[in-house]
């Protein structure tokens, strides 16, 4: 049975795999995150008298240096760029102006220290960088949350390669609550990033983002950190906004959950409820990684790739790796996401 203007969880497996296949869809824009380090710039400076916006642009550049030289392993000049950032004399007089360089030489300070595998300084580096970003925020600047997306997940890239399974699990979370959250979080009380970009750009940021946590998470090989995650997205994605994120994890979690279905509600443990009249499903505006999990999952349940569908499911999962680092690995973790879906007990979902 479906929805006026969307796909129901009710359809079999088979009707919904079509429905996906043939749906239409833009993919949203490619999301270009180096534009919140010149808006920072731009925003810290406004009211900065000439000295001080020139001393911001240069230390600007410096950083952006460093961060070139951390990455390129050249030792002697990140010793060089660093020694020009930490020996200049200040120039800016603004409360806000300090923030903001903090919120762009915190991060690469913790880059050069997670390049030297000085773990503790790298993860200190994150959370000061995140604390100049929510003093921006709090100060006026909306968006800072976007800065703030960029570092929780760097926290989580750190986290996931010092095998901190807890600490990458909940940056995971908080990160995924900031993508589609509906109000302020405990880490910024002060709004929302739903608040801080229009539809279109929070549509590019949030795939961006989204895409990057599955990614880190599913190509892992932790089969533990998948599962928690899996079941922590299916309790939570009920209270997200409503968009087709929400609504594609809505209906992954539905199809994995093995219990009865009823018309316009999701069952049992689950969350919330599909609205009424949803907006229709499709595969191309979503996340790579959810466009993923939902291929294989309708797959598995519509007969396997050697069922009616199984060509063109199949040339779409070709599609997707090869544009979107869809590995081996990556696919594996796919399937235990699923697999961690299907076994979950009700008292796990709803957590």
């Amino acid at each position: 049975m479906m929805a006026r203007g969307g796909i129901h969880p009710a359809q079999p497996p088979g009707d919904l795999l079509a429905e996906l296949l043939a749906s239409g869809g833009e993919p949203a824009a490619l999301f270009k995150r180096d534009h919140i380090f010149y808006d920072i710039l731009a925003y810290c400076s406004e009211a900065e008298p000439a000295a001080g916006q020139l001393d911001m642009m240069y230390r600007h550049s410096l950083i952006r240096k460093l961060v070139a030289s951390v990455r390129a392993r050249e030792t002697a000049q990140i010793a060089h760029w660093r020694g020009a950032l930490d020996g200049a004399t200040w120039q800016p007089q603004s409360a806000t102006a300090r923030a903001g360089i903090a919120a762009l030489y915190q991060p690469a300070v913790a880059l050069q220290a997670y390049y030297e595998d000085r773990y503790e300084e790298a993860l200190a580096g994150l959370e000061r960088g995140l604390d100049a970003l929510g003093e921006l925020h709090a100060g006026g600047f909306a968006v800072a949350l976007v800065g703030a997306a960029d570092q929780l997940l760097n926290l989580l890239r750190a986290h996931a390669a010092y095998r901190r399974a807890d600490a990458a699990l909940h940056s995971a979370i908080e990160l995924l609550d900031l993508l589609y959250g509906t109000g302020p979080s405990a880490r910024y009380p002060h709004g929302s990033l739903e608040q801080a970009l229009d539809p279109a750009a929070l549509a590019s940021c949030a795939n961006h983002y989204a895409d990057e946590v599955l990614f880190k998470i599913l190509g892992s090989g932790d089969t533990q950190l998948i599962a928690r995650l899996a079941a922590a997205v299916a309790a939570r994605c009920g209270a997200w906004r409503d968009s087709p994120v929400r609504q594609g994890f809505l209906l992954l979690a539905a199809l994995q959950s093995g219990a009865p279905m009823v018309p316009g509600q999701l069952p049992g443990p689950l969350p919330g409820q599909l609205p009424d009249q949803p907006a229709a499903l499709q595969l191309a505006p979503l996340p790579s990684t959810l466009q993923l999990l939902l291929l294989t999952a309708l797959l598995d349940q519509a007969g396997g790739p050697h069922g009616p569908l199984g060509a063109a499911v199949q040339a779409r999962l070709e599609g997707l790796r090869q544009a979107a680092r869809m590995d081996g690995t990556v696919r594996a973790g796919a399937a235990h996401w699923l697999q961690a879906l299907a076994a979950a007990p009700p008292a796990m979902l709803a957590a």
